[in-house]
């Protein structure tokens, strides 16, 4: 990991270990000039308003890697809906507590399930072959994924 990504990890992490670890938290955390993540940010509101630095905060989020056992590059940090507040955990606290799993795979689930239905429309009016044949080598992909996320669920934690 580079240094400036070894930074942003630890600042993310700091800020997690005192509130839930939000995009909003994370803009209003980096809005001090000496703070590490300030420079991620565009703070000219002529250029990008709060919503903007909100979607920026979410890509360094998204952004800090862990590597699994495998050896596959992941997320460190992942979105968890709890209650009607969704925030970011580090995964190793997620698979380590049997709620925010649950939640995150139903989420997942859910998105799947979204995804499937948009690309079985795709399938169905793709008017070339070739067209059909890429979106039918996704949904098998799509398929594959959907079958993981459900050992996952089966997964004793």
């Amino acid at each position: 990991m580079a240094a400036r990504e070894s930074k942003i990890a630890a600042a993310l992490g700091e800020i997690a270990q005192g509130q839930p670890l939000t995009p909003d938290a994370v803009v209003e955390v980096a809005t001090d000039p000496d703070h590490v993540l300030h420079d991620s940010f565009e703070w000219d509101d002529t250029t990008a308003g709060h919503s903007y630095r909100v979607w920026q905060a979410r890509r360094l989020i998204r952004g800090v890697k862990i590597v699994t056992p495998e050896g596959q590059k992941t997320s460190r940090f992942v979105s968890v809906k709890i209650g009607a507040q969704r925030q970011y955990e580090d995964i190793r606290v997620v698979v380590q507590d049997a709620d925010m799993w649950t939640a995150v795979l139903t989420d997942m689930a859910q998105r799947f399930g979204e995804y499937e239905t948009t690309l079985n429309g795709l399938v169905s009016m793709a008017q070339t072959e070739e067209r059909g044949e890429t979106a039918q080598e996704l949904q098998q992909r799509v398929t594959r994924l959907r079958n993981r996320l459900e050992e996952a669920a089966q997964l004793p934690l």
